[in-house]
Parts: C-alpha cells; sequence; structure tokens
C-alpha cells in the first residue's frame, strides 16, 4: 500500500487554518487506520490459532470459600451457565418443597448426557482448586469447595464441608447412573465398538450381550438415532465417533474419513462449527473417540485446539491410537479434560478367533495393570466372537461410565492436593 505524504512547508504549515490537521495528514492516518483494520479483519476470518470459547466463559465467578449458602448461591450460577453449553435445549426445573436454608433440588429434563454435565461442573470446580493468588497460595483451603457425588438413586449432590447443598435430579437416566456411586472394580476392561449407526442390527447384537459394550456413533450415519435410543433404552453407553483427518495410505491414496471431519489445519472456529454439528447429531453421547485421524492427532497444534474446545462441554475423550505419535491425550490432560487412550484393537487383524485371542489378551492386560481399554468395530466375526467369548481371566467387564467418572474423581483428588 502507498500512503500519501506531504510536502515540507514553513512552521504550521502542517495545521489547517482552524487548528485540526491538513487533507494530506489525514489521509495518512486514515491509510494507517484502515490498514490496521484490514489486518484485524483478516486475523478474525484466518486461521486462528487458540480455541474460541464463548464470552461467558471468559471469567466464571469465582466460588467463595467456607460459607455454606455463599458456595451454594455461587453453584447455582456455575450450574445456570454450564447447562446450555453441555445439555442444550434441555430444562433446569425447580423443585418445590425447599426452603432458602435448605440444599436447591432441581430436575433437568430433555435430550443429553447428565454424566456429562458433572464433568462439566467438576472440571471448574478443580480448576477453582487450583486457582491461585499473587502470593502463589491457594484462594481456597483444602475441602472448602464443593464435592460431587452420585447417591445410589442416580442423583448427583454437591455437598459442602458434609451438607449438600445442591441435588440435581434426571428423569429416565436413573438405573444408568446408579452405578456411578460403586467404586470401579480391578480388574476392569472397558469395551468399545467404532462405526455404529449404519445399521441397526449390529447394535442389536451388541446390547443382547451378557457384559456392557460403550457404541462409538457416526454423527452422520443414516441409524444414529436408532442407535443412540436402543442403548439408552439398554443401558448401554454411547461415545461420538469424531471423523478426523487420515495420513494417506502407503499407496498414496487418502482415505475418506467421512463429512464433518475435523482437519488438522483447520482454523479454530472452523473447528468448533464442525465438532457443534457432530455433538447434535448424538446428544446423549458422554464423550469422544477419534474415527481415523492419523494426521490430525499426530499435530499437537490441532489436538490442543480441540482440548480447548472441549473444555467447558464435559467430554471425555477416548484416544483410539489410530498414530504412534498421536498428541491426542496429552492435550487433554493439559487442559485438565478426563482422558484415556485405547490399550487393544481387537479385529486388527480380523477373523473370529484372531479377536477371541485379543479379548483374552485385553483381559490378560487389565489383570496386569488394572484397567484396559479394548476398541472393535461391527464386523461379523467380530459380533460372533464376543458372543462367544468365556473370559477365563475372570475380569470385570465394566461400563466405560464408569471408568470415565473414576478418572474425574483421581482428577478432582489430584487438584486437591496439588
Amino acid at each position: 500500500m502507498v500512503f500519501p505524504c506531504s510536502h515540507a512547508g514553513p512552521p504550521g504549515a502542517d495545521e489547517s487554518p482552524s487548528g485540526g490537521p491538513r487533507a494530506s495528514t489525514r489521509l495518512l492516518l486514515g491509510g494507517i487506520l484502515w490498514f490496521c483494520l484490514s489486518l484485524g479483519l483478516a486475523w478474525q476470518l484466518g486461521g486462528r490459532d487458540e480455541p474460541v470459547v464463548p464470552e461467558a466463559w471468559e471469567e466464571p465467578p469465582a466460588l467463595p470459600s467456607g460459607d455454606w449458602l455463599r458456595q451454594r448461591d455461587s453453584l447455582d450460577v456455575l450450574l445456570q451457565r454450564t447447562l446450555p453449553r453441555v445439555m442444550p435445549g434441555c430444562r433446569l426445573l425447580t423443585m418445590p418443597g425447599f426452603s432458602e436454608q435448605e440444599a436447591r433440588h432441581y430436575r433437568i429434563e430433555g435430550e443429553g448426557a447428565p454424566l456429562r454435565l458433572a464433568l462439566a461442573l467438576q472440571e471448574r470446580l478443580c480448576q477453582e482448586a487450583l486457582r491461585t493468588g499473587h502470593d502463589g497460595k491457594r484462594l481456597h483451603a483444602r475441602m472448602a469447595l464443593p464435592q460431587l457425588r452420585w447417591t445410589d438413586d442416580g442423583v448427583l449432590e454437591a455437598v459442602v464441608d458434609g451438607r449438600v447443598c445442591m441435588v440435581l435430579h434426571f428423569p429416565g437416566w436413573e438405573t444408568m447412573l446408579a452405578a456411578l456411586s460403586r467404586p470401579m472394580p480391578e480388574p476392569a476392561l472397558i469395551l468399545v465398538l467404532d462405526d455404529m449407526g449404519r445399521k441397526l442390527e449390529p447394535a442389536e447384537q451388541l446390547v443382547s450381550l451378557p457384559f456392557p459394550v460403550a457404541l462409538a456413533v457416526w454423527p452422520h450415519a443414516p441409524f444414529r438415532h436408532p442407535v443412540e435410543a436402543l442403548a439408552r433404552d439398554t443401558g448401554r453407553d454411547v461415545l461420538l465417533h469424531m471423523p478426523m483427518e487420515p495420513l494417506p495410505r502407503k499407496n498414496g491414496s487418502l482415505p475418506d474419513p467421512g463429512p464433518g471431519a475435523l482437519e488438522a489445519d483447520m482454523a479454530a472456529f472452523a473447528m468448533e462449527q464442525a465438532l457443534d454439528r457432530a455433538l447434535a447429531q448424538v446428544p446423549t453421547a458422554l464423550g469422544l473417540n477419534n474415527h481415523m485421524g492419523s494426521a490430525f492427532t499426530s499435530r499437537r497444534q490441532a489436538c490442543g485446539i480441540l482440548a480447548g474446545l472441549a473444555y467447558g462441554r464435559g467430554l471425555f475423550v477416548l484416544d483410539s491410537v489410530t498414530s504412534a505419535k498421536s498428541r491426542l491425550e496429552d492435550s487433554m490432560v493439559r487442559q485438565g479434560i478426563v482422558t484415556a487412550s485405547r490399550h487393544i484393537f481387537l479385529d486388527d487383524p480380523q477373523g473370529t478367533d484372531k479377536v477371541l485371542q485379543a479379548l483374552d489378551k485385553a483381559a490378560r492386560l487389565a489383570r496386569r495393570q488394572g484397567v484396559a481399554i479394548a476398541i472393535g468395530h461391527p464386523h461379523a466375526a467380530t459380533l460372533r466372537a464376543l458372543e462367544r467369548w468365556e473370559n477365563r481371566e475372570g475380569v470385570a467387564v465394566v461400563p466405560l461410565r464408569r471408568y470415565v467418572w473414576h478418572l474425574a474423581r483421581l482428577r478432582a483428588g489430584q487438584a486437591a492436593t496439588e
């Protein structure tokens, strides 16, 4: 850009008769202003590296310590802000019959994942527990902040100094949520089947098994909604099977991850739009795992942006580990998000006997390290193997949600003691 310049003149020549700048100076200032505005607009529309965080989440209200009523009221504000982000479209209804000096009881109705709401609140409480003042000391005394716990009736309670200050009821989810009140058994095996939603029959076979299998559902699969409804009716967990950019094959061809995939070079706002659309298609998902994604998950910057977008949504993130260079789990840990990685692929290679061997291997791994996660696909051979598997190791096959809440409790304990 060529900026206009003024010719030299006598003292005072740069001023107009009225005392303001001359036309040439005004043009110079206007050109500079236009250039700055153009740069700002280009930055807004171009590849921003930082995640887009809704304004309400930039400065959430600080939670006071000590005073029970103030804790309850601050937690109430946090709930009001969190619910629309985690369970959009759900209604928060006050249950009558309780005084202002008692715990507040709410009923939450609509489509969504109650565990995600608990995780989102837990994320914020952990962040608050780690806050320090200018002197480097904690702003809150240990154990002064609310603690979240599930009851045997599938109700979420917030407790301050041993006294319940808030109670959240989720009609229709009580049976599934009641299991969260019990500690994780060891050894434990978690099973996840990807690529669900293309047909309904594989999901029907999986929910009839005598042990739980989480269903990772493609956001644009034709039978996603029937599979999701079937999972809820039978107490099975659902993940969003999020398409992500893959690396080229050895022959140079590029696999197709499907529509709405996250790409490694995506700007944050474009990534947020794709994530929002996918979550809207699988509203009861308690988290996500990656479909393909060897290119995306190996890029630290891309994973960092996704971690920033996942924060505040209560998403559990399971790294399928489609690349040995994956940075997905590490990025989520840095953001304070509950996360884990796959240990065993069940059907690579395929074949009923191969899958049975992989199941036994996963069970042995669970016995050695306490917990193991195995991922498979709805191939006919995999479904047959799951029906025939004898679990000779005697490990507990547990719902994914129990492990997710177990990890959330560990994270809360670490935040309280760090």
